[in-house]
């Protein structure tokens, strides 16, 4: 007796065959420094302070970071100049801003005038008429 069987073959599909390679490691990224806001008293002051009053200081800012910046705390420092010591001072020595600043990035000169930020004593002498007086300022933020 002869058996009989038919035989198939699988379907003329080509096998492939990949090998995987990977690798493990550590890159660098480096932060670059915050530059400072720059700060300048070149604005035009004005001229509002009197015996028991207060009055506005204006500054110009500029941003020169790649990045913005949210101003959103101010402090003062002793005024100076002017006239007899102590007769200007800061109404308050730190403000947090009820509007913070924004300074975009790279931004231009912006002059910005924050009032009511010192209060000369009613007790001033005479010869701090007309004069002019230094308010150190510095301000704080963060990256917007």
């Amino acid at each position: 007796m002869v058996a009989a069987g038919t035989v198939l073959f699988g379907g003329g599909g080509a096998a492939t065959a990949a090998w995987v390679a990977q690798g493990d490691g550590d890159a660098d990224a480096t932060a670059l420094s915050a530059q400072p806001i720059l700060v300048d008293d070149q604005a035009e002051p004005v001229a509002d302070l009197y015996p028991g009053g207060t009055g506005d200081v204006v500054l110009r800012l500029r941003n020169p970071n790649p990045y913005a910046v949210t101003l959103t705390t101010v402090q003062y420092g002793t005024v100076t100049g002017g006239c007899a010591a102590g007769s200007v001072v800061p109404v308050q020595t730190t403000v947090t801003l009820a509007q913070p600043i924004r300074l975009a990035a790279d931004s231009p000169v912006q002059t910005v005038t924050f009032p009511d930020v010192v209060r000369m004593l009613p007790t001033a002498p005479n010869e701090c008429q007309r004069a002019t007086f230094t308010v150190p300022v510095t301000l704080t933020g963060t990256s917007a």
